[in-house]
């Protein structure tokens, strides 16, 4: 019998994937909102609100199936539970959200161009949230403090996937968790 268990770069391309979807449901959404929020502003933090609940959700998923598929594999095959792998999947997740910030912070910094219209685009899980930080259309009126805020917005990404593993791996059933008092 051979090893099923799911690989470390498998793993890591499914987070990638997930993130995809994620955000194709997120530009969905926020530019559904974009045109309710024209007229009315709080429609800017209902779509900030669905967007990064729709993110947050889907990495969850992706990373408590990957958890009980692990688990699962891992008692069968009498294998030892390595701790570093939620953190490397987490980080495999977030690095494209990583690699356009800092081609965005290069652009704010050098002269490389306008590259926040298409960063808004290209992250539409806080599509609104840079909205909001932003102000402007144009690059040169965001401060480099506004710009450092956005990567904690991966932290909490990294944060949630890795809990959603601890606690897929746990057994623990997440609707049994849900009505626990």
């Amino acid at each position: 019998m051979t090893n099923q268990k799911t690989s470390l770069s498998k793993a890591m391309l499914l987070g990638i994937g997930s993130m995809l979807l994620s955000e194709i449901l997120c530009l969905f959404v926020a530019f559904s909102c974009a045109m309710l929020a024209v007229s009315v502003p709080a429609a800017k933090w209902f779509s900030l609100l669905c967007t990064t609940g729709i993110h947050l959700g889907l990495m969850a998923d992706y990373a408590v199936k990957i958890a009980k598929r692990d688990r699962v594999e891992e008692r069968r095959f009498q294998q030892p539970y390595r701790q570093s792998r939620p953190f490397w999947m987490a980080l495999a997740s977030i690095s494209p959200l990583l690699l356009l910030w800092v081609l965005l912070l290069l652009c704010r910094i050098g002269s490389w161009g306008d590259f926040l219209p298409a960063y808004r685009l290209l992250n539409a899980h806080y599509f609104q949230l840079l909205n909001l930080l932003t102000g402007s259309g144009t690059l040169a009126d965001v401060s480099l403090g506004r710009l450092c805020v956005i990567p904690l917005c991966f932290l909490v990404t990294f944060l949630c996937i890795v809990a959603a593993y601890w606690v897929g791996y746990s057994g623990k059933s997440t609707t049994d968790m849900q009505y626990e008092s």
